[in-house]
C-alpha cells in the first residue's frame, strides 16, 4: 500500500499545504492523517468513504491511489 501517495495527492489536488490542513478538510483527526502517513495504520474502508464523501473522488480512483490490489478488493468493500 501507498498511503503517502494518497495523502500528498489528495493535498496537491485541494490545494493544502499540509496533513494537518487536510485532516480539517476531512475532519478526521489529525492523528489519524500521521499514522497513515507513517504507515502505522492501514488506510480503512471507514476513511475511504471519508474521503470520498468530502471530496467526490471516487473509491477506484482511492483504490488506484493506494493501489489495492483487485484481489484485495472484496475486503474493503
Amino acid at each position: 500500500m501507498q498511503p503517502n501517495i494518497l495523502l500528498d495527492t489528495l493535498n496537491a489536488e485541494l490545494r493544502l499545504g499540509s496533513d494537518d490542513e487536510l485532516s480539517r478538510y476531512l475532519e478526521l483527526p489529525a492523528a489519524v492523517i500521521h499514522d497513515l502517513r507513517c504507515q502505522f495504520r492501514p488506510v480503512s474502508p471507514e476513511v475511504i468513504v471519508v474521503i470520498n464523501e468530502r471530496t467526490g473522488i471516487s473509491v477506484a480512483k482511492i483504490r488506484a491511489m493506494i493501489a489495492i490490489e483487485p484481489a484485495l478488493r472484496h475486503q474493503v468493500e
